[in-house]
């Protein structure tokens, strides 16, 4: 994955590689905010409209810590399932 604006939009996106699509998935940032708490910024990016059960859906949210590590979520809908968090990692620095 990585994270750019788009060149024409201008909007800020993450972009996917994966073994699950047939190609690159472009997902724009729907939230981008500052929880507190333990957590210091919280960027959401999402592919289509997560109440639209008709299409295919992802949500990647990244959440950075206070103590520098990253949390990674992972969601996803197929059509006519709802959107629902999938897989969750820690991803911490090694001392």
């Amino acid at each position: 994955s990585w994270i750019t604006n788009e060149l024409i939009s201008e909007k800020i996106c993450l972009w996917t590689v994966s073994s699950n699509t047939p190609g690159v998935l472009r997902h724009e940032l729907v939230e981008d905010s500052s929880p507190g708490g333990n957590s210091e910024r919280r960027l959401v990016f999402r592919l289509g409209k997560a109440e639209d059960t008709r299409l295919f859906r992802q949500e990647i949210a990244l959440e950075l810590l206070t103590d520098g590590s990253i949390e990674y979520r992972y969601a996803w809908g197929v059509p006519h399932q709802n959107l629902e968090p999938r897989t969750r990692a820690l991803l911490k620095r090694n001392k």
